[in-house]
């Protein structure tokens, strides 16, 4: 595949992807040494068609995933499957070798139409041509393309994590991935149950990978109801993205991640007591008071709870609830945020049910 070097400028940089782009910037700003990035992405799509497929196959959850595809392609009408066999016979035949096949890709047939999140196709078409190239680590930004089975997405990336480490020959590749943004119409009830907020919490199934982190994006979405999930201004994301290289991989130290929950209990009174993670300088988001908190007892359905900061805690109450049972933040499509540390990132959304399926 051909390709040449520009100089970056206004009028060549515009068709960069705006996140690595300004991951790049951040990095080279701070180190004063070029940043390469390579860009490998289709919007859109879920997690699996960037899985190899063993890998996938291997996985608990890869062989439903694989079947829900197949029988996209079961279902397809006799002559469309012969017109696709027609026509890749014919791709084929004028791009014989896997180089050409390789640079031609975009025009190469599809069975089911546009549909590219087939398991294993943009990994084979993507990504596999790039091993084992020398990388510093992956930054992933992608989730809502798995709305559809969000219970399945914590042991898929999980699987894609190893995989891709894998292939390129090195198990302590950092992991960076973007906790899903906010979007369509804002918070109105206490809990709202929806994909995206599960999709946030089985994101941090790659937590459990060494070498992995989170950069929330929570706060970036535009409050908009019919706007799509790729908010315009990734500045922000991008610095975030570049803060936890610059704190994990260069040592430079400074408060890079969200507040994000650690544990719960119940005191006298009915009151929660939330305590969190990278919360120095907890501090009220905004104006409108501490909001987008839920709780909830044994006997009634989901209540707005009144919050304070207590230090690095928060407490949380409903004089409504004598015993809570859970609480919840942050628990919607586009949620209400109202807390953040002193970096200004926001406190990432989280439950203590996490039991229920909603």
């Amino acid at each position: 595949m051909t390709g040449h070097w520009v100089v970056a400028t206004p009028e060549t940089c515009g068709g960069c992807f705006a996140l690595s782009w300004n991951f790049a910037v951040t990095l080279h700003q701070r180190l004063h040494v070029p940043v390469g990035v390579i860009n490998t992405a289709i919007g859109g799509t879920a997690i699996e068609p960037w899985t190899p497929r063993p890998e996938l196959e291997a996985c608990p959850v890869g062989p439903a995933t694989i079947a829900r595809y197949q029988a996209k392609l079961d279902s397809e009408k006799p002559e469309v499957k012969a017109k696709y066999e027609s026509d890749l016979a014919a791709w084929t035949q004028r791009y014989p070798t896997p180089e050409l096949q390789q640079q031609n890709l975009a025009s190469k047939p599809i069975l089911v139409d546009g549909n590219s999140n087939m398991p294993s196709r943009l990994y084979n078409g993507m990504v596999h041509g790039l091993e084992p190239y020398t990388l510093k680590g992956f930054l992933w930004f992608q989730g809502d393309g798995n709305f559809g089975n969000p219970h399945e997405y914590g042991a898929l990336v999980q699987t894609l994590i190893r995989a891709w480490r894998s292939h390129f020959r090195d198990d302590t590749l950092p992991f960076y991935y973007v906790e899903m943004q906010n979007y369509r119409k804002p918070q109105e009830a206490p809990v709202e149950p929806n994909p995206m907020s599960l999709i946030r919490e089985a994101q941090q199934g790659a937590l459990q990978l060494p070498h992995t982190d989170v950069a929330a994006s929570l706060d970036q979405g535009i409050d908009v109801p019919d706007y799509e999930a790729h908010f315009p201004n990734k500045k922000p994301l991008g610095q975030r993205m570049a803060g936890l290289a610059l704190n994990n991989l260069y040592g430079q130290p400074g408060l890079v991640h969200s507040p994000a929950f650690k544990s719960w209990t119940v005191e006298a009174g009915g009151k929660v007591r939330l305590k969190l993670d990278h919360a120095t300088g907890l501090r009220q988001r905004g104006t409108a008071g501490l909001r987008g908190f839920a709780i909830q007892s044994a006997d009634s359905g989901w209540l707005w709870a009144q919050a304070r900061i207590d230090g690095e805690d928060l407490v949380l109450w409903n004089e409504q609830v004598a015993t809570p049972v859970a609480v919840r933040y942050a628990w919607a499509f586009n949620p209400l945020l109202s807390v953040e540390n002193g970096a200004g990132l926001p406190l990432r959304p989280f439950r203590t049910d996490t039991e229920s399926k909603e």
